[in-house]
């Protein structure tokens, strides 16, 4: 069940700052979404600022390569499709940009050479490449020059850990991780590559689109929401199915606003997912609350799972013309909205992590 998969995915992801891995539509205009996200996480650390220009250009070179060199076999009919993804991870000191796309076998012999001799070369010998290929003709096509490759490799500083596994006699699923470290370089298991080729198949499994682990006290929905809606603008669902998954987005993200708990570092944990479901989505958060808490919020969400739609049209109207509470919690407007644009019961639990806090899951398909 994709509700207890929510608390699963943060105890995977529980010692990073940020965590974003990304399985929609790639194209173009996600990329400035992708540095606004990695910029926001990075202003709330001094001491990665130094790193925030080799990050960005890293994640545009990073996209941009997986824009280029993704296949799309499912325009052939009877060959594989497995759909691209996208990673940042933030932890201490360290950034890891990843992805994982579908490629050609032909290419990626190419492409196994290829990053195999850029991991053999200094510093030094990577900008002597890199102006070298500069004025060479055709490197902005696919497999080009390489110049995007070069740049990732200049500007980490640090090598390229890829990897192919084979799906059948034409294609292969490429991986790749790039890690930036602004001190000394982190090594744990859930940091290496084969942790992220894990983390593929469990979204993969779960049919997840988007999974955003952070601090939700910081200016971050923007970017996601963008990213969401740019993914939904180029997939067929209906108009009024758009308008419904941005709203129940951002609803949710607020829930977790209000009523995260705030640990010591003034940070709000907490963890976003959006799901496909059918013909529709499931949108998912988890994130940290008071024990004392829960009463109200399982006895809310349960008044909320009996009404049908009539009943929460007129709680909602109800609860409008109230006076506006400022406290945590509010009067509920956004849960309420959200279940009047869906059809289907809000599903929620809560997980004890001591005797004052729960890990509260909330979701709702759509």
């Amino acid at each position: 069940m994709l509700q207890n998969r929510v608390h699963d995915f943060y105890r995977l992801l529980r010692s990073d700052n940020l965590s974003l891995f990304y399985q929609g539509i790639t194209h173009d205009n996600i990329t400035d979404k992708l540095i606004s996200l990695s910029d926001e996480n990075i202003k709330s650390r001094l001491d990665l600022e130094r790193i925030r220009k080799r990050v960005s250009v890293a994640i545009s070179e990073c996209f941009q390569n997986l824009i280029r060199h993704k296949e799309n076999p499912e325009e052939r009919p009877g060959e594989v499709y497995m759909p691209s993804m996208f990673m940042i991870r933030n932890y201490e000191h360290n950034y890891f940009i990843g992805s994982a796309n579908l490629i050609n076998k032909n290419k990626g012999k190419e492409l196994r050479d290829q990053l195999g001799n850029l991991n053999e070369l200094s510093q030094q010998e990577l900008r002597q490449l890199y102006l070298k290929l500069l004025p060479a003709p055709g490197f902005s096509g696919k497999g080009g020059a390489g110049l995007g490759l070069i740049e990732m490799a200049r500007k980490s500083k640090q090598r390229f850990a890829f990897d192919f596994l084979s799906l059948n006699k034409l294609f292969s699923m490429f991986f790749m991780q790039l890690s930036f470290c602004e001190k000394e370089s982190v090594q744990a298991d859930n940091f290496s590559l084969t942790h992220v080729q894990e983390m593929y198949n469990r979204l993969l499994e779960e049919n997840v689109l988007l999974l955003y682990k952070s601090d939700f006290s910081q200016d971050g929905m923007l970017p996601i929401v963008d990213i969401l809606e740019n993914n939904l603008s180029n997939v067929s669902v209906t108009r009024l199915l758009q308008k419904k998954v941005m709203y129940v987005l951002v609803e949710m993200f607020q829930n977790i606003v209000k009523h995260a708990v705030t640990g010591a570092d003034g940070r709000q944990e907490g963890l976003l997912l959006i799901a496909a479901q059918g013909n529709g989505y499931a949108v998912y958060t988890g994130n940290f609350v008071k024990n004392k808490d829960m009463s109200f919020l399982k006895e809310h969400l349960e008044a909320l799972n009996r009404m049908d739609q009539e009943t929460l049209k007129q709680l909602y109207r109800k609860e409008l013309l109230k006076p506006s509470k400022n406290e945590k919690g509010g009067a509920g407007l956004g849960l309420i909205e959200t279940a009047r644009y869906s059809s289907n019961r809000f599903s929620f639990g809560f997980s004890p992590v001591d005797e004052e806090i729960s890990f509260f899951t909330l979701g709702i398909e759509i």
